[in-house]
């Protein structure tokens, strides 16, 4: 059932294209820390050498595996154009773009599509016809307020360093975390750090509707709340079940966080690091809001609807849900509310699990493993506990950290939440 929840989603461009592929029997890569590695070896993103290429040209002239996959090429190609001037350079360059123009991603899509269309038209290899895929996909895949489409920010700044030409400062500067790294939202790992905006006077928010999500800065404190869709039904890659999560940083310093990624190879770790259990949001039931398999895979997901957004002169308020848990037994829709009052607690979250029957929940809140933990105050849950969770900025790289765990069970509907302070 999970497959067909899945490839039911698929356009019929994708679906061709793996046929396609499949048919030429092109090694596919399928998701996995190892692959990835593999991946990486081949990009020649670091320092080499005339010598270093010509060594790569002459071990890797079988057009198979990882040094052929079509983003590899995308990314490698680029580089080389340096030593273009080399004449065996410059056939392999030819040669592995020929190979490209007729490899293009369209099995995958989204960010890989645009790796592939720039490194062609870089290269000047059939760049007509990808100047005119190109903008094709940039009208489908750059949203209203600037933001890619997969909603995942790693990706977003992939996208815009290949897309130089598209200007989409808003998003860009908004989501940098005040210490100018970025939220850790669904596949994002920390690549360096950006310049951050200052903190405002008082509490100043800015709705990415269409990115789907909530940034609010003040002084002291930076809050991302993520109200978006997991991504595009098409394409959930990088999607994690992690609707209605969001980061907190406070005093410049990460305090609540996301879990991060720490790797793509499908088990424990890839599971983990997806669920709903690895983000700041409310697990019902156990299950995860939205059906994350495999590396890569999503069945059933979470449709995210926003309710209110409301700025006054004693509050900003956010209020979204989502009918991830619809599919239970009771079915559950998952409704919260965000407050950043002007005075008092910095934030007021409010979870409300609407339905009939009885079923149980757990909300949680990450710490980040060397924060100082600000004054929590909960309502409306039968327990608080703490557990042990795992953090990663980095891919095969994790740390423990502690994790706030608060339960309630019994009959629908109910209501908790938390405040936090300011402090």
């Amino acid at each position: 059932m999970r497959l067909f929840h899945t490839v039911r989603h698929l356009r019929l461009k994708q679906i061709l294209a793996r046929i396609r592929y499949t048919s030429r029997r092109r090694r596919r890569f399928q998701g996995g820390g190892k692959h990835l590695d593999a991946f990486q070896s081949h990009y020649f993103e670091g320092e080499f050498t005339k010598a270093d290429v010509h060594a790569w040209i002459e071990t890797h002239k079988e057009k198979i595996g990882e040094a052929w996959d079509p983003y590899t090429i995308s990314v490698r190609v680029p580089h080389w154009l340096r030593y273009a001037d080399d004449p065996v350079i410059q056939a392999s360059i030819r040669k592995q773009l020929e190979f490209l123009a007729n490899n293009i991603e369209h099995d995958i899509g989204g960010n890989h599509v645009i790796k592939n269309l720039r490194a062609l038209i870089l290269g000047n290899v059939e760049a007509d016809r990808a100047m005119k895929l190109l903008r094709h996909e940039v009208k489908e895949q750059i949203l209203e307020d600037g933001g890619h489409i997969e909603r995942t920010p790693m990706y977003h700044l992939e996208v815009l360093n290949d897309l130089r030409d598209i200007n989409a400062p808003e998003l860009r500067d908004t989501i940098v975390m005040p210490d100018g790294t970025l939220p850790l939202l669904k596949d994002t790992v920390n690549v360096g750090r950006a310049s951050a905006r200052p903190g405002q006077a008082e509490a100043c928010p800015t709705l990415l509707r269409a990115s789907g999500f909530l940034v609010v800065r003040d002084r002291n404190a930076y809050t991302i709340a993520d109200f978006g869709p997991p991504g595009p039904d098409y394409l959930l890659a990088h999607a994690h079940a992690d609707a209605l999560s969001f980061e907190l940083a406070i005093g410049g310093r990460r305090t609540i966080v996301d879990s991060g990624v720490f790797e793509y190879e499908a088990g424990e770790w890839r599971d983990y690091f997806r669920s709903t259990r690895a983000h700041n949001t409310v697990e019902v039931a156990g299950e995860n809001q939205s059906e994350v398999w495999s590396s890569f895979r999503v069945a059933r997901r979470a449709r995210v609807r926003l309710i209110h957004f409301e700025e006054t002169k004693d509050a900003i308020t956010l209020i979204a849900e989502h009918d991830g848990y619809k599919r239970l037994r009771p079915a559950v829709i998952h409704r919260r509310t965000f407050v950043w009052p002007r005075e008092g607690p910095l934030l007021v979250v409010t979870d409300d699990l609407l339905g009939n029957g009885t079923t149980s929940a757990v909300s949680r809140l990450h710490f980040h493993p060397d924060a100082q933990r600000p004054r929590i105050e909960t309502f409306g849950f039968e327990s608080v506990d703490e557990e042990t969770g795992w953090y990663s900025e980095q891919f095969n790289e994790k740390r423990e950290k502690p994790v706030l765990a608060m339960r309630k069970s019994g009959a629908l509907p109910m209501r908790f939440g938390y405040s936090i302070g300011r402090d």
